[in-house]
C-alpha cells in the first residue's frame, strides 16, 4: 500500500483506527506500528495517539502484557506533555467484560489522560 501512495503518520493512525474499530486486529497493528515509527521521523508527528491505539489493538488481540507496556508509555508521555482533549474528536475506549473479553466503544470528546488511566487501572486489577 505504501508503495503506491505516500502516507503520513496521521493517515496511518486513522486507517489503523478504522481497522481496530472493525476488529481487524492484525491489519490495525501493522498500520499503527507504522504510524508510531513514522511519527518519530516527522517533525510534527503525533506519537501519543497512534501509540494509544496500538496499545488497544494489542489489548483486544489478547496481548495484555504488551498492551500494558504500551499504555504505560502513553501515560508517561501524557504526564510529561499533556495532550489537549480539544484535539480529539473521538477515541476508542476499552470496556472490560466479566468474562475477560475486551470490547471497544467510541466516545466523543473524551479526556484522553483519564481514559488511559482507567485502562491501566483495569489492567492492574486483572
Amino acid at each position: 500500500l505504501s508503495n503506491c501512495v505516500r502516507f503520513n503518520s496521521q493517515d496511518l493512525n486513522n486507517l489503523g483506527y478504522m481497522f481496530l474499530s472493525s476488529a481487524q486486529i492484525d491489519f490495525a497493528i501493522d498500520l499503527l506500528e507504522s504510524a508510531v515509527d513514522l511519527s518519530e521521523e516527522e517533525s510534527d508527528g503525533d506519537r501519543i495517539l497512534p501509540l494509544y491505539n496500538l496499545g488497544l489493538a494489542h489489548l483486544v488481540g489478547d496481548e495484555v502484557s504488551k498492551a500494558h507496556e504500551i499504555l504505560k508509555k502513553v501515560d508517561e508521555n501524557l504526564n510529561e506533555a499533556p495532550y489537549s482533549s480539544e484535539l480529539l474528536s473521538c477515541l476508542l475506549l476499552p470496556e472490560f467484560q466479566a468474562d475477560g473479553v475486551v470490547s471497544l466503544t467510541e466516545e466523543f470528546s473524551p479526556d484522553f489522560h483519564e481514559v488511559v488511566r482507567k485502562a491501566l487501572n483495569s489492567l492492574d486489577l486483572s
